[in-house]
């Protein structure tokens, strides 16, 4: 499991000239948040120009700074119909790998609707996404993914939905095999329950099954994985949140190495890969003033 410390300063409050705190973000016409940080891996491992590119040394801790901003319209266009149009970017500058530095904009157009007299909501989010890595332009997306929440009881909530991918990589690559341009197929589901009637404590589970259809062979496959989280309020200004996630990735092709000579593929052998992956992320909110959030990460 990667340990990755991060240290955000979340900054918020800016929203249409109103007082921070005074009301819901939710209903306000304009929203605005931001957020600034520093993030540092323990437990890095980069290619040694001194070594054979098949050998890898610890190259100890790795540091990176982040910054995001997301601004918002929110329309209600009815009392159970209304949407919200946003704008965010995120970016990351590592501290010695300027070359997998990210810059990613996203527009997001997110339709809801209420029904079963605010009992049941369905959000439909519909996202294009464009992405650079280091000073190239690396990947466009297009996203949907409609999802209906219900509430079963007063404190028992379920989650179905799904989700469409089209997604372009404009990466240069070798071979054909390793072009990653793909339709993805997905699903989302969860069922949450609330510990208070205030909402602000829970526990989730959620399953995301997920199926990728690539123009290069070696990236056909699909993902299955399995969330466990909570949250809850230690004091008044203090929120712990954390989940864990296990995923299983099978990949449906046997692997294409781009540095074997073409025509000599059938000289190795490439079991088809299997990837299994468990990631934890603890999170600890203070306000330390309205509007104002300082957060601890550990992933």
């Amino acid at each position: 499991m990667r340990k990755v410390l991060q240290l955000l300063i979340v900054i918020g409050g800016i929203l249409a000239g109103m007082p921070a705190g005074a009301v819901d973000q939710g209903k306000l016409p304009v929203t605005f948040d931001a957020s600034t940080g520093f993030a540092f891996d323990s437990n890095a491992n980069l290619s040694s120009t001194k070594r054979s590119v098949n050998r890898y040394q610890e190259d100890g801790t790795v540091g990176m700074y982040k910054q995001q901003a997301n601004v918002g319209y929110n329309l209600s266009l009815t009392k159970e119909l209304g949407t919200l149009f946003q704008y965010s970017y995120y970016q990351e500058f590592h501290f010695r790998l300027s070359s997998v530095d990210v810059l990613s904009h996203n527009f997001t157009l997110t339709p809801t609707w209420n029904i079963r007299g605010n009992s049941g909501q369905i959000v439909s989010l519909f996202n294009f996404n464009y992405m650079d890595v280091g000073s190239s332009k690396y990947k466009t997306a297009y996203t949907v993914n409609p999802t209906y929440f219900q509430m079963l009881t007063k404190k028992l909530m379920v989650e179905i939905g799904w989700r469409f991918e089209r997604s372009y990589y404009t990466a240069p690559v070798t071979i054909p095999e390793d072009n990653r341009t793909a339709h993805t197929y997905g699903a989302n589901f969860g069922l949450y329950y609330f510990i208070n009637d205030a909402r602000s404590a829970l526990f989730s589970l959620r399953a995301v099954p997920s199926w990728n259809v690539a123009s290069g062979s070696n990236f056909n496959g699909a993902s299955y994985s399995y969330i466990a989280g909570t949250q809850f309020p230690i004091i008044k200004d203090l929120l712990f949140q954390a989940n864990f996630t296990f995923t299983h990735a099978p990949y449906y092709n046997t692997w294409v190495n781009a540095s074997v000579p073409t025509g000599q593929q059938y000289l190795y052998h490439y079991p088809k890969r299997q990837d299994y992956l468990l990631e934890g992320a603890i999170y600890a909110t203070y306000q330390f003033y309205k509007g104002f959030y300082g957060q601890l990460q550990f992933l």
